[in-house]
């Protein structure tokens, strides 16, 4: 959506497999994708950058507060002077106290993705995700566990006093309405260097 827009923009990822779909997914665009962790994007850029985007449940893969405050040291060390951060996080106040066992199916053109969670600490949320895919005659069925780290709102606030961040804005949604730690849907972190 960036580059439609005129935004030179650049791509990284843990996981070779999601790099390999980004990339057969951007074939007609000129976008330089690599494999990195951001904790470490130093190693992987060169470049400095005047916004980064650490989007959905990405950010709550760092399961330790050191790798956490790691990640947006890094971060910051990539981008230019005055540039913005943005976390567009899935894990909530709200998820977190209302603790539900079954998000509804996630349905696309010829699959299904259906989340059931476990909270086996204050500190964890483990999403295990059903997939389901119609074939030509049957369906074909893939189950995987992923782990997050349960970032509230303080969480994330303490994450960044460790950090050289001058402004930190937390929202509830891509409207800006101010973050609800009892109603908001998602919780988005806009950061300044």
């Amino acid at each position: 959506m960036l580059d439609h827009l005129g935004v030179k923009c650049y791509g990284s990822d843990l996981s070779p497999e999601m790099l390999a779909l980004a990339k057969k997914n951007l074939r007609s665009k000129n976008i330089s994708l690599r494999v990195g962790d951001f904790r470490k994007l130093s190693k992987t850029w060169e470049e400095k950058f005047d916004m980064v985007i650490c989007m959905t449940t990405s950010f709550p893969h760092m399961l330790t507060d050191k790798d956490a405050v790691t990640a947006l040291n890094s971060m910051y060390q990539r981008m230019n002077g005055g540039g913005i951060l943005v976390i567009s996080n899935g894990i909530t106040d709200p998820l977190l106290d209302s603790k539900p066992k079954l998000i509804p199916a996630s349905m696309l053109k010829n699959r299904a993705f259906y989340f059931f969670l476990e909270y086996p600490n204050p500190r964890r949320v483990i999403f295990n995700i059903l997939q389901v895919k119609k074939t030509k005659n049957s369906f074909q069925y893939a189950y995987y566990p992923i782990h997050y780290n349960a970032m509230r709102k303080s969480v994330l606030k303490k994450y960044f006093a460790g950090t050289k961040f001058k402004k930190v804005q937390y929202f509830g949604d891509y409207k800006f309405t101010p973050y609800s730690v009892r109603k908001s849907g998602r919780l988005i972190v806009i950061a300044q260097k």
